[in-house]
């Protein structure tokens, strides 16, 4: 995390006092394509008129504090546009997340890739990465942009979804 949204998560405030949805296991670089496009494209229509953020997430880590850094949003869109440029997302370390989020801080995506190739053998994927993603916001910005579907997506409360994996 960075600073601001560090302190913003010890305090439940926004995007932290609401909810979190996030993928229930693992997915092929397929399935979080299939479901991350129509999320970023509607993320833009909302919010492309703000700057966009980035930084490299160490909650579930050690915890680590790193500045976040403006992007362009082009930069995050282009992140679905393949398999090959999904994995752009990829930090290398062990659960160290890329996060993106919009200056007003509405909303916080996080996308995971195992880069090691363990979880990806150990589910039989050939030439494939394993991917996790959350997406944390109030309901009323999720509503319509994502919602959980059976046995891939759910819902949690987002204060607590951050308590229960903080690594530092």
């Amino acid at each position: 995390m960075d600073d601001v949204h560090y302190t913003a998560w010890r305090e439940a405030r926004a995007p932290f006092d609401g909810v979190t949805i996030h993928t229930v296991d693992f997915l092929t670089l397929g399935k979080a394509l299939d479901i991350l496009l129509p999320v970023l494209s509607n993320l833009y229509r909302q919010y492309g008129a703000e700057q966009l953020f980035t930084y490299h997430d160490w909650h579930e880590h050690d915890g680590v504090i790193l500045a976040a850094k403006p992007m362009e949003w082009g930069e995050l869109l282009k992140l679905t546009d393949s398999d090959r440029d999904l994995l752009q997302a990829s930090h290398g370390d062990y659960q160290v997340s890329s996060v993106y989020f919009p200056e007003s801080r509405t909303f916080l995506l996080r996308v995971y890739i195992d880069d090691d190739f363990a979880c990806a053998e150990k589910r039989d994927l050939v030439n494939d990465r394993c991917v996790y993603f959350d997406l944390t916001a109030h309901a009323n910005v999720l509503s319509g942009l994502i919602s959980p579907e059976d046995g891939v997506t759910e819902s949690t409360d987002a204060k607590s979804y951050f308590d229960r994996r903080y690594g530092g």
